[in-house]
């Protein structure tokens, strides 16, 4: 049975022959693609940062702007993810797996909130499209999911590495 435990349980199983802890060790991973999971932690915060940033300026210097709105929440948006990348590369330096919580919930719910998008929009804004636009907007909005999906699996497996780390001196450094 899958767990919402197995994604954040506080001691990672790598070793375990035991079959009820075969599930948790599938959710955790030390190394993704060609790195350790924290600088695969650290690589996504950069991007968001620097993908926040990007869509802020332009709300900042968009001549025809009506909302000011969106620009506040750029603005917000860009200090929030700038407040927990750093706090991203703190726990890594410092193996406090603590400071990865804020990133993990603050993905989680962009998770959740483009998921919820796509839905909706899917469902009730595509009422005029042509079949293939309506297959062109799912597959971009299924690329964001799945991306924002890989984004927070690195986040989380970057926190069971910082907790099996901080318990387990004989693994390597970060």
């Amino acid at each position: 049975r899958l767990r919402l435990s197995h994604f954040l349980s506080p001691e990672p199983t790598l070793s375990s022959h035991r079959e009820e802890d075969q599930t948790p060790a599938t959710m955790f991973t030390a190394r993704i693609c060609c790195c350790s999971a924290t600088a695969a932690s650290k690589i996504m915060a950069f991007i968001a940062v620097i993908m926040a940033g990007w869509v802020a300026i332009q709300a900042w210097f968009d001549p025809i702007q009506q909302w000011i709105g969106i620009t506040i929440w750029q603005s917000i948006l860009l200090v929030i993810l700038i407040l927990s990348g750093i706090l991203v590369f703190i726990a890594c330096s410092r193996r406090n797996p603590t400071l990865m919580i804020p990133i993990i919930i603050i993905q989680a719910i962009s998770f959740l909130t483009i998921l919820g998008d796509a839905i909706y929009y899917l469902i009730w804004m595509t009422t005029g499209y042509s079949l293939w636009n309506w297959i062109y907007t799912a597959a971009m909005y299924a690329i964001t999911v799945i991306v924002s999906g890989f984004v927070l699996h690195c986040h989380t497996c970057c926190y069971k590495l910082l907790i099996l780390k901080a318990h387990h001196h004989h693994h390597g450094g970060v």
